[in-house]
């Protein structure tokens, strides 16, 4: 009985402090949006003040569990910071807009918000945090929508690459060529890997290009393309050092297997070291 008493009081002043945190974040609104008014001695409204208030909500309001209501305040801030030429922080507005959106399950709005922040870092001169912002934004997709979280993932690539930042590039491509496989989008893996392989020889990262081969004999195989594996397989000898590779005994003996129907030595090549030290979600393509 008295543990039920505990139970009850705690809940209770759980929902004091929500409720609290809310009337201080409906005060803060007010404050912003008194802010923005104008008057005769007051000609231009004050945006710096007005979007530090919306922020300022925005947390009271996350701490207050008023998700909806903390999407909307720091959306304002966002616009305010955006008025007074504030691009960096309208951005964190937005990737804040975007935490509170993932509490409440919001994904799709989470990655549009976070997506604005990611070109508003762009604009600004912050491609790093520009990427990072975007790759949180595929993080954010990986288990409900893998296939728009491998396209946000290019996305985030495409902006390494043009830092030539190869070896960030080449991660990110690791990352969306998984994401394309879990959705069973083979052509768009294929084209993934291709991507990746250029990524590697701008490197000159010849043992990474020798996975990527081994990947896209798994990938056409598993299509149906037997052609298309055995072309790979034989172009992959002008690579330095895959002649003598591990990746190039077991692909052989993985053509092999496949052309003979030899269904026991297909598992044990796709369960070879080789393939099982891949991503996940490649090494168990067959």
């Amino acid at each position: 009985y008295e543990y039920i008493n505990l139970s009850v009081a705690a809940r209770k002043m759980a929902s004091d402090i929500h409720s609290f945190k809310i009337k201080e974040g409906d005060r803060f609104i007010e404050e912003g949006e008194k802010c923005l008014k104008t008057s005769f001695f007051k000609w231009t409204p004050n945006h710096e003040g007005a979007a530090q208030a919306f922020s300022r909500a925005g947390l009271s309001y996350k701490m207050g569990k008023a998700y909806q209501k903390a999407e909307s305040a720091y959306v304002k801030s966002s616009e305010s910071h955006l008025i007074a030429n504030s691009l960096f922080y309208s951005a964190k507005a937005l990737e804040d807009a975007a935490g509170v959106c993932k509490e409440s399950k919001k994904f799709d709005q989470a990655v549009s918000y976070l997506k604005q922040a990611s070109a508003q870092y762009s604009e600004n001169g912050n491609p790093d945090t520009a990427g990072m912002v975007m790759e949180k934004a595929a993080k954010t997709m990986e288990q409900s929508e893998p296939d728009k979280a491998a396209v946000l993932y290019l996305e985030v690539a495409e902006l390494h690459g043009s830092e030539e930042k190869y070896r960030e590039a080449s991660n990110t491509l690791r990352k969306a060529l998984s994401m394309f496989v879990r959705s069973k989008s083979f052509p768009d893996a294929i084209r993934t890997a291709n991507r990746l392989e250029r990524t590697y020889r701008q490197l000159q990262g010849w043992q990474n290009i020798h996975q990527v081969v081994a990947v896209k004999v798994l990938l056409h195989l598993h299509s149906g393309a037997v052609a298309e594996a055995n072309q790979v397989y034989n172009e992959a000898f002008s690579v330095a050092g895959f002649d003598s590779s591990d990746e190039a005994a077991v692909v052989e003996r993985l053509l092999v297997a496949f052309g003979e129907g030899d269904e026991e030595e297909i598992v044990k090549c796709t369960t070879n070291p080789v393939y099982k030290c891949m991503d996940n979600d490649v090494s168990v393509i067959m």
